[in-house]
C-alpha cells in the first residue's frame, strides 16, 4: 500500500534503538551528560506514519512537548504524520537540506538505500547523534564507494550493534539480518554558540570604609573590571541594536516579527529551540505570502479559506526550495476547479440556511432531502435601524440604515461566487450597492418615504427596516450553474439528471472563467 521499501519500526526493535539516548531517572539524569528526552531535537527521515516518534512520545514525553521533525516521500504517510501533528519538513530525504536544528536523528531507511541515508544524515547533522537501523549486508558487504565510506565513518566516530532477524515477525514482514549503526559527531564551535572572549574576573571587594583604606589594591582591580565590563556590554547592546533592526529590516514582506513574537522565540529553553521556532514560524509565513499569491485564494469563501490556512499550517514545516514550491503550485493548479466548485457549496448551503422559503423542492427528484435554491433569497437581520434608539427618539431624530457587520462576510463569499460562475473580475456587490443607497437615503424619520429597491451587479435587492433583505438572481442562467454545481458536488443529481448535466458541464461550467480570471489580474 505504502511502497516496497515500507518497513514500519517493531517496537521492540525501537526500544533497542533509542536505547542510548534514554535516561531514566531523576537519579541517574544528575550523574548523566546525556540530554533527557524533552531536551532533545528529532529528526526521522523516512518516517513513515512516525512509529519511532509515537513510541517515544508514548513512554517518554506524555506530558511535555515532543521536539520533532519528519521527513517522508510518499503522500498518503505524509497525511499520516500530519494527522499526528508531525511537521514534516520534506519528502525525499536526500535531496533535502534542513534548515532547524536537531541533535538526535532516529532512521529507519530503506534497505535498499542505508549507506547513501546514513551518509546524508551525517552530513546535515551539525553536531549530535545518529541511531540507524539496516541491512547487515550493508555493512558485511561493503562493495561500493559509499558502503566503504559509511564503514570509515562508523569506524573513527561511532558503532555497530548486530540486532538479528528483527523484522521477521513485523507488521511488514522482511527475513533480513538487521544492525544498529549508531553515529556520534562533535563541533568544537557550534553556529548560535558566543564564545566570550577572555576576561578576567577581579576579586569581589566590599566597598565599605575598611575596605577602601586596607586594600586599595583590590578595590582598584575590582573598578577596572568594572569599567572593561561595562564597555564590553554597552558593545555587545551596540551589536544586539544593530541586529535588531536587521532582523526587522529582513522580516518585512515575510512575517510579523514584532517585540511580543521575539520575546516568545526567546523564551525557549536553549539557542536550538529558539532557533527552530523562528524558523518554524518563517517558513509558515513565507508559505502562506506565496500561496495566498497564488490568485485562486481571492475567489474561496470564508469555509474554503479555514481549510486552505489548515493546508498552509500543515505544509509551513516544509523548507522553502524550488522543488517544494513548485510542487504545491501545481497541486493547487490541478485543484483549482475543485477549491471553487467546494466555493460554490458553502455559497449554496449559506443560501439556504437563512429560511425554508429559499429552497425549492423539484418534483422529479422525488425526495425533499435534496433540493434547489429559489431564484429569490430572503435574508435576515442584514439592515440596521433604530436599533439603539426609542420611539421617542427616533420620531425625533430619525435614523439612518447601516449594514450589520455579522453579515459581511456572507455577502462577500456569495459575491466571489457569483465572479467566478460569471468571468467577471470587477462587481458591485451586494455590500457596496446597500451601503451607496443607505448613503443617498440619509436620515429617514417615520412616516418618511424612502427607495427601498436597488440592484448589485448580480442581483436585484429590496431591504426593510426590520432588517430583512431579499436578493433576487438577475441572471437566470447564473442561478441554474450555481445550482447544478453545487447539486451535482452533493450527489444530489438523479441519475438521468446527472448524465445531462456531465454533458452540459463540458461546454457550461465556469473552468474557463476562473483562468480569465487569474490571467486578468
Amino acid at each position: 500500500m505504502f511502497g516496497e521499501q515500507f518497513y514500519p519500526t517493531p517496537k521492540e526493535v525501537i526500544s533497542k534503538l533509542i536505547e542510548p539516548i534514554v535516561v531514566e531517572n531523576t537519579e541517574s539524569r544528575k550523574n548523566s551528560s546525556k540530554k533527557s528526552i524533552p531536551e532533545r531535537i528529532f529528526l526521522e527521515p523516512s518516517a513513515g506514519k512516525g512509529d519511532i516518534l509515537d513510541y517515544i512520545k508514548e513512554k517518554y514525553a506524555q506530558h511535555c512537548k515532543l521536539n520533532a521533525y519528519c521527513i517522508e516521500i510518499d503522500p498518503n504517510l505524509i497525511h499520516i504524520l500530519h494527522g499526528k501533528g508531525y511537521q514534516v519538513i520534506g519528502n525525499d530525504f536526500l535531496t533535502t537540506r534542513p534548515t532547524n536544528y536537531f541533535d538526535t536523528i532516529l532512521m529507519n531507511p530503506p534497505f535498499a538505500y542505508g549507506a547513501e541515508h546514513v551518509l546524508h544524515a551525517w552530513d546535515i547533522l551539525e553536531s549530535g547523534e545518529i541511531h540507524a537501523i539496516l541491512n547487515k549486508e550493508t555493512i558485511d558487504n561493503p562493495y561500493s564507494a559509499k558502503r566503504k565510506a559509511l564503514i570509515a565513518i562508523i569506524e573513527a566516530h561511532g558503532s555497530i550493534e548486530h540486532i538479528g532477524r528483527a523484522f521477521i515477525d513485523a507488521e511488514v514482514k522482511a527475513d533480513v539480518s538487521c544492525s544498529i549503526v549508531r553515529l556520534y559527531k562533535k563541533v568544537t564551535k557550534k553556529r548560535l554558540y558566543w564564545e566570550p572572549k577572555e576576561f578576567k574576573q577581579a576579586k569581589v571587594v566590599d566597598f565599605g570604609d575598611t575596605n577602601l583604606i586596607n586594600d586599595k589594591v583590590a578595590l582598584n582591580d575590582q573598578v577596572e573590571t568594572m569599567i572593561i565590563q561595562a564597555e564590553q556590554l554597552r558593545t555587545a547592546m551596540v551589536s544586539l541594536i544593530r541586529s535588531n533592526q536587521a532582523v526587522s529590516f529582513y522580516s518585512k514582506g515575510l512575517m510579523k516579527l514584532g517585540p511580543e513574537k521575539l520575546m516568545t522565540i526567546l523564551q525557549e529553553k536553549s539557542a536550538e529551540l529558539q532557533y527552530n521556532a523562528f524558523n518554524d514560524s518563517l517558513k509558515t509565513s513565507i508559505w502562506m505570502e506565496m500561496l495566498n499569491k497564488s490568485k485562486v485564494s481571492e475567489y474561496m469563501t470564508s469555509n474554503v479559506q479555514k481549510n486552505w490556512q489548515q493546508f498552509v499550517a500543515s505544509t509551513g514545516s516544509m523548507e522553502i526550495s524550488k522543488e517544494n514550491v513548485y510542487k504545491v503550485i501545481e497541486m493547487i493548479f490541478m485543484n483549482r476547479h475543485e477549491i471553487m466548485k467546494q466555493a460554490v457549496v458553502d455559497v449554496f448551503d449559506l443560501f439556504t440556511k437563512y429560511s425554508e422559503e429559499n429552497k425549492m423542492v423539484v418534483e422529479s427528484w422525488k425526495t425533499n432531502s435534496c433540493w434547489k435554491i429559489n431564484k429569490k433569497i430572503i435574508v435576515p437581520w442584514v439592515v440596521r435601524y433604530g436599533e439603539y434608539m426609542n420611539q421617542h427618539s427616533i420620531k425625533q431624530y430619525g435614523d439612518k440604515f447601516s449594514i450589520n457587520y455579522h453579515k459581511s462576510q456572507d455577502f462577500w463569499d456569495i459575491d466571489k461566487v457569483m465572479c467566478y460562475l460569471s468571468g467577471k473580475s470587477d462587481s458591485v456587490t451586494i455590500e457596496e450597492a446597500l451601503k451607496d443607497r443607505f448613503h443617498i437615503i440619509g436620515t429617514v424619520r417615520p412616516g418618511d418615504k424612502f427607495d427601498n429597491e436597488l440592484e448589485s451587479t448580480f442581483f436585484k435587492i429590496k431591504f426593510w427596516k426590520k432588517g430583512t433583505i431579499h436578493i433576487t438572481f438577475k441572471d437566470d442562467k447564473l442561478w441554474d450553474l450555481l445550482n447544478m454545481i453545487a447539486c451535482d458536488m452533493k450527489n444530489w443529481l438523479p441519475p438521468e439528471e446527472k448524465k445531462k448535466w456531465k454533458e452540459r458541464e463540458k461546454t457550461e461550467t465556469p473552468q474557463s472563467n476562473l483562468n480569465q480570471l487569474l490571467l486578468s489580474q
